[in-house]
C-alpha cells in the first residue's frame, strides 16, 4: 500500500497515527516500513466517514493504525 498520507490527531485525547492509502495487493499479517526499516501488525482499520470494516480488499482506500515492532 503506497501511502499517501499520515494523520495525527492532538484534540480529545485522540492518540492514533493514521497511515492512509490505497490497497494494492494482498494483505500480510507482518508490514515492513521503507526506508526506516520499522515492523508492525495492523491495530485498526480506518476508513473516512463510515463505520470500521471488519476487512477491506484490493482497491479499498483506507487507513490503518499499527501496533510498532521496532
Amino acid at each position: 500500500m503506497p501511502v499517501q498520507a499520515v494523520y495525527k490527531f492532538a484534540q480529545d485525547r485522540d492518540d492514533r497515527c493514521i497511515v492512509a492509502g490505497t490497497i494494492d495487493s494482498v494483505s500480510a499479517m507482518m508490514l515492513y516500513f521503507y526506508p526506516s526499516g520499522k515492523k508492525s501488525n495492523v491495530k485498526s482499520i480506518e476508513v473516512f466517514n463510515a463505520e470500521k470494516p471488519q476487512s477491506v480488499s484490493v482497491g479499498n482506500a483506507v487507513g490503518s493504525t499499527f501496533f510498532w515492532l521496532g
